[in-house]
């Protein structure tokens, strides 16, 4: 009993840091992606914008 009673603190103590990496490894790319897509959709809209400027010049000039 009283091993058994040693042993599990070790085995908590052993997974709070591979759970605080874990957590790190999956924080960090999650933060990555937003802030990767929210420069993609900024990217987007802007060309679309240009597009449609574009689109409009082409319109005028047609007229």
């Amino acid at each position: 009993m009283i091993e058994q009673d040693q042993m599990r603190p070790l085995q908590k103590f052993s997974f709070l840091p591979l759970d605080s990496r874990v957590q790190q490894i999956f924080s960090f790319p999650v933060s990555v992606f937003v802030e990767i897509f929210s420069l993609l959709f900024l990217v987007r809209s802007q060309l679309v914008l240009e597009r449609q400027k574009d689109l409009d010049r082409h319109r005028h000039k047609h007229r």
